[in-house]
């Protein structure tokens, strides 16, 4: 649904029913965005099984505990991880799925969005510039060529491609070629893992998505009574989507 951010009702709205700001907004906020960035984000995970989440959970909250006990004298996570997991899961923070009768936890496309943009907060404001507005320009260079009707601006852009990458050749040749240097390295490692974390993110809504879908799918099967072949079809086709999306970034 879009929203009018000038309609303060809908702004209401939003801060009230939207997901990544109730994660946000939550008590323990920090023990959730700690916990699932480190052992998702830091550690690269996509997935856990519901056992091993738990024990990285239960020695986690054990390490707080014991640092805040020495500093407040209290311990500030008192429920156990098997709870936590469990709230995270029902407030939609991680998805709980069966593979082979294990279950599994995965971050949710929200929980992606606090995590991605949390990380945005920390990055040094330089990092990445040069290379944004270079792909600002190279985007706007595509718009212009690909909505244009004139092949001859479009045989001369070309040209010019052609006579750049044949002097790129002649200076290779010629042992005149330059190399990144540690800055431009950094600047295209930040971007390449800014642009990964957003598209997993995606990746994410997507298959959510797919999954609203199949819900309604059910859901329209009792509500209209559909033919059982006709509902079968409906459910093993978003199935099958849900499917060839989880491949691509498990």
């Amino acid at each position: 649904m879009a929203v009018n951010f000038s309609n303060i009702t809908e702004v209401d709205w939003v801060l009230e029913n939207n997901k990544t700001i109730s994660l946000l907004k939550k008590d323990n906020a920090s023990l959730i965005i700690s916990f699932l960035h480190f052992f998702f984000k830091t550690k690269g995970k996509s997935s856990y099984s519901s056992s091993d989440l738990m024990a990285n959970l239960s020695d986690f909250l054990f390490e707080i505990n014991n640092d805040l006990k020495i500093t407040e004298n209290k311990e500030r996570f008192p429920m156990d991880p098997k709870t936590y997991l469990e709230n995270w899961t029902k407030e939609g923070f991680l998805r709980q799925s069966y593979v082979k009768e294990d279950a599994v936890f995965e971050l949710t496309s929200s929980t992606e969005k606090v995590l991605n943009w949390l990380s945005e907060l920390n990055k040094p404001e330089f990092v990445g510039a040069e290379s944004r507005l270079l792909q600002i320009f190279n985007l706007l260079k595509e718009l212009s060529i690909e909505s244009s009707d004139d092949v001859e601006l479009r045989k001369s852009i070309l040209l010019k491609d052609k006579e750049r990458i044949e002097n790129e050749i002649r200076k290779i040749d010629n042992g005149e070629f330059e190399k990144f240097d540690e800055r431009k390295i950094l600047e295209k490692f930040t971007l390449i893992e800014e642009a990964v974390g957003k598209l997993l993110s995606d990746f994410r809504q997507i298959e959510e998505n797919f999954r609203g879908l199949n819900t309604k799918a059910r859901e329209d099967q009792i509500k209209k009574n559909l033919s059982k072949g006709k509902y079968l079809e409906d459910v093993f086709r978003m199935q099958s989507h849900n499917r060839r999306i989880k491949s691509i970034y498990n």
